[in-house]
């Protein structure tokens, strides 16, 4: 009796990775600034950039903390990714961007058990600076100084612009028809209490913005 031995092919294995989703603000805090008014949720824009292709996006907060879209990291990508990020120059009037950039890096390592670990670091703190300034504008009113029992002359009288803090602006006497322009940056919350007045040896008139007519003040 003769035995055969049958041949037996070995034992194969196959080892894969499961991908995974990474944000680099899990790792990196990214902070925004705002000077000359406040921070609002969601109004300005932060690219991730890998070379020259933007791989993922941010958006700040209401206290200024920026996150950042997840990437989703595969076998494929093991390994170190170098990125810079930057703020994307809006249109918001009176704002000025920050035009810095900063480089991120992300490691991404097989934990040997099917799973990706990623990891961002960057060489320091993250923090990009905007400031706001209202652009100067104008506002324009007039009145008539109307003189009783005398001719009126020009340059007759003088007229003072002032606010609750003091004098604005002066402007020279004029006959019929007084045409005031204020630049009104630093002044859009006192507007409203605006008084013109005409200084006169028989009195003081005060104009107000919201007045068609003059009135005597004393």
């Amino acid at each position: 009796m003769t035995a055969t031995a049958s041949k037996i092919d070995g034992f194969v294995n196959t080892y894969t990775v499961q991908s995974t989703d990474y944000s680099v603000t899990t790792d990196v805090s990214i902070a925004k600034k705002l000077e000359g008014r406040a921070l609002m949720a969601g109004e300005f824009t932060f690219q991730l950039l890998e070379g020259n292709k933007v791989v993922s996006e941010g958006i700040n907060d209401a206290d200024g903390n920026v996150t950042f879209k997840s990437i989703k990291y595969t076998s494929a990508d093991l390994g170190e990714h170098a990125y810079k990020v930057r703020e994307v120059a809006g249109k918001a009037g009176g704002v000025n961007y920050d035009k810095s950039e900063y480089d991120v890096t992300v490691s991404v390592t097989d934990n040997h058990n099917g799973m990706l670990s990623a990891k961002a670091s960057s060489d320091g703190a993250i923090e990009f600076k905007n400031s706001y300034a209202a652009e100067p504008t104008s506002v324009s009113f007039s009145a008539t100084k109307v003189l009783d029992g005398a001719e009126l002359k020009d340059g007759q009288f003088s007229f003072v612009l002032k606010d609750n803090e003091g004098v604005v602006e002066i402007v020279d006497g004029m006959a019929g028809r007084l045409a005031v322009l204020i630049k009104v940056a630093g002044f859009l919350d006192t507007w409203s209490r605006l008084n013109c007045e005409a200084r006169t040896s028989r009195g003081t008139m005060v104009v107000s913005p919201s007045s068609d007519q003059p009135r005597r003040a004393r």
